[in-house]
């Protein structure tokens, strides 16, 4: 595993991901704007980057829609209502 910096300021992603087998991307909700967003994936596909998916960080476990709104809708409603229910796999 290797862990490079931002793609679009710094060169050392784009040219280190073309020679691992994949690339993460990590974004943080707050702070990277998706035209940003758009142009590193952009940027990493034009050097032959296998981008295998991204990570979100930022992201509220109480915002709804998201993935713990979700959870709790199907797998427990009440306990959403009351607050006393703790977002799965933490």
């Amino acid at each position: 595993m290797l862990d490079a910096p931002p793609v679009l300021p710094v060169t050392d992603a784009a040219v280190l991901a073309p020679a691992v087998d994949g690339v993460v991307l990590v974004v943080d909700l707050r702070k990277t704007h998706r035209d940003a967003a758009r142009r590193t994936v952009q940027q990493l596909q034009a050097v032959g980057a296998r981008i295998l998916g991204v990570v979100v960080n930022g992201v509220s476990a109480t915002r709804r829609g998201g993935y713990y709104s979700y959870y709790s809708r199907y797998y427990g409603p009440e306990k959403e209502k009351s607050g006393s229910e703790t977002p799965p796999h933490q």
